[in-house]
């Protein structure tokens, strides 16, 4: 009987926004310029194929691959049809032709992250407010207070100065998915530097709460 050598194809893999990994560098010339170095080929029978995982070739400040099933677009930056990168039926592809070229590009999606918001001292409370990376969004309206203090914004530490203004639009405060940035109100006022007053002929003594 024939020797039937089944259906073939290549992957290329395009960081879509991403950075190559040192040991993964990109292709720099050529029909394939910008992917991965890294190129893979599959048969018709692969019916349970793994691929390479995103974050195995690329990189990107402050996103992360949302999922194995959505890893992946297939043959466009910004297409809805997704190739699973844990294990994926390739024959589909081949099922009727050989030689196909298939270019998957990574698939980001923002990190999220939460700002809480220390009163340093004022009374009250404040939910935490949620934030997307790389998009800005208004600090939450200070709802601390603190008698005989005015609040003058918000400090990244306790003793910190004011960094950021009360309600100012901020992005990026982190790239770190999930994590929690702590902003610590700054408040002035408490001590008041009086003034040293003079007459002549006589020493000021310092200040008293009655005239005598």
């Amino acid at each position: 009987s024939a020797n039937k050598t089944p259906n073939s194809g290549t992957i290329y893999y395009y960081p879509n926004g991403g950075s190559a990994k040192s040991d993964h560098p990109l292709i720099t010339s050529g029909t394939y310029a910008g992917a991965s170095s890294s190129v893979d080929t599959f048969t018709y029978e692969e019916t349970a194929r793994n691929l390479w995982d995103v974050h195995s070739l690329f990189t990107r400040t402050g996103y992360h691959c949302p999922s194995n099933a959505k890893a992946w677009h297939l043959n466009s930056a910004t297409s809805t049809t997704y190739v699973n990168q844990a294990s994926h039926n390739m024959s589909s592809f081949v099922a009727d032709k050989t030689g196909v070229v298939l270019k998957l590009y990574a698939n980001w999606e923002a990190n999220t992250y939460a700002v809480k918001y220390n009163g340093n001292g004022g009374s009250g409370t404040m939910a935490n407010s949620s934030h997307t990376y790389n998009t800005a969004k208004a600090l939450t309206t200070n709802a601390f207070k603190r008698t005989g203090y005015d609040f003058l914004g918000w400090a990244t530490s306790a003793t910190g100065s004011v960094v950021y203004q009360d309600s100012a639009s901020v992005k990026n405060l982190t790239a770190t998915n999930g994590a929690t940035v702590t902003l610590y109100a700054k408040w002035s006022g408490g001590a008041v530097t009086l003034p040293t007053p003079t007459r002549t002929g006589h020493t000021f003594n310092g200040w008293y709460t009655a005239a005598t």
